[in-house]
């Protein structure tokens, strides 16, 4: 089904009216006809989401509910036009639509083949998400593109259900996946460099994209943030990262001595979801990152994304130093830890 509008004309005055309908196509024979399904007034909103109502108030025609019922004012219309409006025309049945000119065959079952199967089943959850949360919207007020956008959904959304590599991430996309459907640009020609300067052009934009995530899962799913829990880890790599100046040999976590790493610091709230993130050399100094969070933090507060109450943050004990102790406590926070510290007696808590 699809919305249509329809302009009428006041013959009298030469007024133009505009009304929305909700129309089924349908074949007959061999022609294709349409039905209206219902008549939806004027609708104010953007044509370009007359296609997600529609898949709404299909799935509630139909007894069930739409995975794109995220979007609230989306959904509230669909409430107000099911309450109000009637429908006009009672779907056709199958055996309506069947003529006397209706030609059938036998066909076996066993013998049909199926080619180029995708998956869409999580993908479609992953997007919802994405839209909900506008990251579209973030995005492109962070100087990205139209079409950079529509890849950056699509390979969000491809490592979030299938964690991968840029170049697995682009086979993926390009064999397995039906994430290219469900985005607003044509993407099946772009090649693996995309992917990778995609991700590239995201990180240029980190900082203010965390913060706009905080704000929206804020908005979806309001908390009293007062948990927050920080660590490392680090990741190596196998090539020779000539000229990566963050790829230095450290402490690897992995065991893997022999190779170069990558650090990676990051601070989730007590449900998981990810407050801040850093990306520092193979051998940074673990104890050193906090003030980074800390700041991060402090800048949180000031804008008011979390709660009035100060809240814990919780480290292990590769973090609490006493210099560390002593910086916490200068930011008024409450310092706690998931793993006590060894041969260091006598803190002062």
């Amino acid at each position: 089904m699809f919305i249509r509008a329809k302009t009428t004309k006041n013959k009298a005055t030469g007024t133009k009216y505009i009304k929305h309908q909700l129309v089924r196509s349908y074949r007959e024979g061999d022609k294709v006809r349409q039905e209206i399904v219902m008549d939806l007034g004027r609708l104010e909103i953007d044509p370009k989401d007359y296609k997600k109502l529609a898949q709404i108030l299909t799935m509630r025609l139909a007894g069930s509910e739409s995975l794109f019922e995220g979007d609230l004012e989306l959904k509230s219309i669909a409430d107000k036009v099911l309450s109000s409006f009637s429908v006009t025309q009672t779907l056709r049945s199958d055996r309506e639509v069947i003529t006397k000119d209706s030609e059938f065959l036998n066909v076996n079952i066993s013998s049909l083949e199926a080619s180029d199967i995708r998956r869409l089943g999580p993908e479609l959850i992953a997007s919802s998400f994405y839209d909900r949360l506008k990251i579209k919207e973030q995005l492109l007020r962070c100087g990205l593109s139209e079409k950079e956008t529509a890849i950056a959904k699509a390979v969000i959304c491809a490592r979030l259900v299938a964690p991968s590599s840029d170049l697995e991430t682009h086979r993926f996309l390009k064999e397995d996946s039906a994430l290219y459907e469900l985005v607003d640009q044509d993407l099946s020609n772009i090649g693996k460099d995309a992917i990778y300067e995609i991700a590239d052009a995201i990180y240029e934009a980190k900082d203010s994209i965390e913060m706009a995530l905080i704000k929206a899962e804020n908005e979806l799913y309001p908390t009293n943030k007062r948990l927050f829990l920080f660590d490392l880890t680090n990741a190596y790599f196998e090539g020779r990262t000539l000229g990566n100046d963050l790829a230095q040999y450290g402490h690897s976590k992995e065991k893997r001595f022999d190779c170069t790493l990558v650090s990676l610091a990051l601070l989730v709230d007590d449900r998981g979801l990810p407050i801040y993130s850093h990306i520092y050399p193979g051998n940074q100094s673990e104890p050193e990152t906090l003030g980074d969070v800390l700041s991060s933090i402090s800048s949180h507060l000031r804008q008011g994304l979390f709660s009035e109450d100060l809240p814990t943050v919780i480290m292990d004990r590769g973090i609490a130093t006493y210099d560390n102790i002593a910086l916490i406590e200068s930011y008024g926070l409450s310092p706690s830890f998931a793993d006590f510290p060894k041969n260091r007696p006598n803190w002062p808590f």
